[in-house]
């Protein structure tokens, strides 16, 4: 703990201070920024369904090709 608060310290007297609630700050804006792609990501996700011979479905990701 003692470490913790000395580190504390000097980041708080560098050139970039960087405080607690800066800190905080930082790392709910990189959790929100991480929430915002993955919804990004799960509402463009795009799937299709094939089905084998014996007729069981099969899900996967519908990848595209390539146009050389």
């Amino acid at each position: 703990m003692v470490d913790e608060m000395e580190h504390i310290e000097v980041l708080s007297r560098a050139t970039i201070q960087i405080t607690p609630e800066r800190l905080a700050l930082l790392r709910d804006s990189s959790n929100i920024l991480a929430f915002v792609i993955c919804v990004i990501m799960i509402s463009f996700y795009e799937y299709a369904v094939t089905f084998d011979s014996e007729g069981l479905p099969s899900v996967g990701p519908i990848i595209p090709e390539a146009s050389y």
